[in-house]
């Protein structure tokens, strides 16, 4: 879901990118260009909040389009004889 962009460890995207992040902090030997827990709650809670605030309104105005009934030919689904 999108609740993974609040925190640093919430999907592999998220650890991939801090963890390069660190790498290049150490190799430039300048720790403000690691992605702390604190940097990450900072923007990414912000952006997980609007992205589930979007989804949820998606699925709130949408809901009966996603609930409908789908009608299928039955004659299309038979499938014809093997030879």
């Amino acid at each position: 879901g999108m609740g993974g962009n609040g925190t640093h460890i919430g999907s592999t995207a998220n650890v991939y990118i801090v963890t390069i992040s660190e790498r290049l902090a150490k190799n430039e030997n300048d720790p403000s260009l690691a992605i702390t827990p604190w940097v990450w709650f900072r923007y990414g809670t912000p952006a997980m909040i609007a992205t589930l605030i979007v989804c949820s309104l998606i699925f709130y105005f949408f809901f009966d389009f996603y609930n409908a009934v789908i009608e299928v030919n039955e004659a299309a689904t038979v499938l014809p004889p093997h030879h």
